[in-house]
């Protein structure tokens, strides 16, 4: 694994300001390139385990959206949105020439590979979307958007890993190897000594503010943007979560481009570390490459 950082414009009021967005790169270039885009409130090092098992063959690159892991926070704090997040992306593939790309996204990841096909046609060779799809339920908004947008701080490491054991029952985490992954990457240290999200804490502060403080939020219908997915795509699915139901996974797998997955005993969403997830993912990956 390489730690790398592309350097790009801070939106902000001022000019010339910059700011660095930061991604892992693994495997030699040259090879087919995978990008991997996190969850709402995550970042790149949730991929460490199956970019790992890709690298062989790929190149696979993980960023960490604008806030989050080693990427700088963004200064005015209404940019946090999906088109600083997609156009981010973008200029990432654009700074290494890559015209196409195989995309793995885990919930706002997943969105983002949606938004990209609905921008550019011909940019994803293949979509894995990882319990995301064409219609979020307003309920299950709610409780993310009252979870990520009250993140609290702990006084100790071990306080905050407490914590994380119950946020993170329904990720699917089978070993304490896959435990001690998951808050590895979810945990640091504050300046004052405090441990928190590796994310600024105001990364939900936009939608706070035009949703009546989350009150007012309805579905999000992302139809149109799924409707523009043509690419074979690999939709899994947690048996037990909210944000992809399964009767909206069950629709978009009527498609004849869509391989459906639904992983038992895990809601929102599979954290992509166990052997069976894993497997799955590199295995349907291989099937596209035989095909190409």
């Amino acid at each position: 694994m390489r730690s790398e950082f592309l350097v790009l414009p801070d939106p902000t009021q001022a000019p010339d300001a910059q700011r660095r967005l930061h991604y892992a790169s693994f495997g030699e270039a040259g090879r087919a390139p995978i990008l991997c885009v996190h969850g709402l409130t995550r970042n790149g090092r949730d991929f460490d385990a199956l970019a790992q098992a890709l690298e062989p063959s790929h190149r696979v690159l993980c960023p960490d959206m604008a806030g989050r892991g080693r990427s700088d926070w963004l200064t005015t704090k209404m940019n946090y949105h999906y088109g600083t997040y997609l156009g981010d992306c973008l200029a990432l593939l654009a700074s290494q020439n890559i015209a196409q790309v195989g995309w793995i996204g885990t919930s706002m990841g997943g969105i983002l590979g949606m938004m990209a096909a609905a921008s550019n046609p011909t940019l994803l060779k293949w979509l894995v979307l990882n319990d995301v799809g064409a219609r979020i339920p307003a309920e299950s908004l709610r409780r993310i958007a009252q979870y990520a947008g009250n993140i609290q701080t702990y006084a100790t490491k071990e306080e905050g890993e407490a914590a994380l054991r119950v946020i993170g029952r329904s990720f699917g985490l089978q070993t304490e190897a896959e435990w001690r992954q998951y808050i590895d990457a979810t945990l640091e240290q504050a300046p004052d000594g405090h441990w928190r999200f590796a994310c600024d804490l105001d990364i939900m502060l936009p939608v706070k503010l035009q949703s009546d403080g989350f009150a007012s939020m309805t579905d999000v219908d992302l139809s149109a943007f799924w409707d523009a997915v043509t690419c074979p795509v690999l939709l899994l699915r947690g048996a037990d979560s909210d944000v992809l139901p399964s009767d909206v996974a069950h629709a978009m797998a009527q498609r004849t481009n869509v391989t459906l997955v639904e992983f038992r005993g895990v809601g929102h969403a599979p954290a992509l570390l166990n052997a069976e997830q894993i497997l799955t993912v590199t295995r349907w990956i291989a099937e596209q490459n035989s095909m190409s």
